[in-house]
């Protein structure tokens, strides 16, 4: 059954010339108070599984017995990506990330937002869609492995509060 929407996303990607779609919501979460995840490997498929907790909606880490913890916090999740046809610019559209993130897949990083920003950084980039390049990092037809590190800054919340998509250009 998986198999066959994957096919059948192939064959709507092939004739639209455009694909979206959306990540699952249910994602593990780890804080790091000392900043070491970097140094642990923290973004490696099953590094430390049995230290962060699962979390099914997209509020800030606020909501989820954070309130006033300040620093790094990571998210992960494993996803399957649809069959991807070559020669498409693919990539991960971030809804909103407060305040800074790193992007990592399948172990390897690839993009940052705001990351040496703030909470204040004018034009509120914590607030905005924004997108990191994944063209040849994903395994096509096959589960794939997202690591995001967070830094939250400040007053508000942190953490993934919009939804994350996997887009393809036209």
């Amino acid at each position: 059954r998986n198999r066959l929407f994957q096919v059948f996303q192939f064959i709507l990607l092939q004739l639209s010339g455009q694909l979206d779609c959306l990540l699952q919501r249910v994602r593990a979460i780890r804080i790091d108070p000392q900043n070491v995840g970097v140094k642990e490997g923290w973004f490696n498929p099953g590094a430390f599984e049995r230290s962060w907790f699962w979390i099914t909606d997209l509020v800030p880490w606020d909501n989820h017995g954070y309130r006033t913890y300040d620093g790094y916090g990571w998210y992960r999740q494993m996803f399957e990506a649809p069959l991807l046809p070559p020669g498409k610019k693919i990539q991960l559209a971030f809804g909103a990330v407060a305040h800074g993130a790193e992007i990592y897949v399948n172990g390897v990083k690839v993009g940052s937002h705001n990351m040496d920003g703030w909470a204040y950084t004018r034009g509120d980039p914590w607030k905005k869609r924004f997108l990191v390049d994944v063209t040849g990092r994903l395994r096509s037809g096959r589960s794939n492995h997202l690591a995001v590190r967070v830094v939250d800054y400040g007053p508000f919340g942190g953490g993934i509060w919009k939804p994350v998509k996997l887009i393809a250009e036209r």
